[in-house]
């Protein structure tokens, strides 16, 4: 019986210890600035603790901007890429409280919000604050003003000090809400209610008049919707009790959108191109 008793007061001890983040600052919550601090290109590592800019651009420390408060704590930064006569690439990097092990398992989170324009988010590891590094994984630009949660498993290619975050490569312009970095040993993330834990396909893509959407479960009800890349509504569709929609596409201009499908609980962001000639 005491042993009984033992295992219980062990198994409620370990459900309440939280995964320990290894991300320093990731909220950016340690910082210099007395307010918004805008135009960040040259000296970003005097204001926020455990970052450094690693290439031209405009960078802001923000409370507040176009897509709301931070998401955590008071502090969030925004990247404009396209807002810099010298480069479209604009990355930061956030360091870790201990050096990675190469091919230990690890869960990043954080999140995004759309803020004017949009670009995608490219994560990767270093062991030099001012490089990129090796990629982990590119995240699709967030399309919508308010902040969407990215949670994603990898083991380590490397052995690493530092986490870069970069937006806007090659001729990209963006203005993007980034907060809330974490980085936790093991596979930790769940699925949770609002997490983007549907799976969808969509052919063909690049389309023409029509598409098909395919999810990987029966949706009792949802909506489809299309956005552009400066976050305007172009299509909105219900479905109900079926895991396969089709959308008409035929006036909807050439270019790059994003299909959103919401479930009960669920949702996922995927692009599309747009293309009829």
């Amino acid at each position: 019986m005491k042993l009984f008793y033992m295992l219980v007061l062990v198994v409620a001890t370990c459900s309440f210890v939280r995964a320990q983040n290894l991300i320093i600052n990731g909220s950016f919550e340690n910082n210099t600035a007395a307010g918004n601090t805008t135009n960040l290109s040259t000296n970003w590592s005097n204001y926020v603790s455990d970052s450094w800019k690693i290439d031209d651009g405009h960078m802001n420390l923000d409370t507040s901007y176009s897509c709301g408060h931070a998401s955590d704590g008071n502090w969030f930064v925004t990247n404009c890429p396209g807002c810099s006569t010298v480069s479209h690439y604009i990355g930061f990097s956030l360091k870790f409280s201990s050096q990675l092990t190469q091919g230990a398992q690890y869960t990043l989170s954080f999140d995004k919000a759309y803020c004017g324009h949009t670009t995608d988010i490219y994560i990767g590891i270093s062991n030099d604050s001012s490089f990129v590094g090796t990629n982990v994984r590119a995240f699709s630009a967030p399309v919508i003003p308010a902040w969407v949660h990215e949670s994603y498993v990898f083991q380590a290619p490397i052995a690493a000090r530092f986490l870069t975050v970069g937006t806007g490569p090659l001729t990209d312009t963006g203005l993007i809400a980034l907060d809330n970095f974490r980085l936790e040993a093991g596979a930790t993330a769940v699925e949770e209610p609002g997490a983007n834990n549907i799976s969808i396909s969509i052919y063909p893509d690049p389309a023409k008049d029509q598409i098909t959407i395919f999810t990987n479960e029966i949706l009792k009800s949802g909506v489809v919707e299309i956005y552009n890349v400066v976050g305007e509504n172009i299509l909105k569709e219900f479905i109900s009790n079926t895991s396969e929609k089709h959308l008409d596409v035929r006036t909807i201009p050439d270019g790059i959108y994003f299909v959103k499908l919401s479930g009960t609980d669920k949702q996922v962001t995927r692009k599309l191109i747009i293309h009829k000639d």
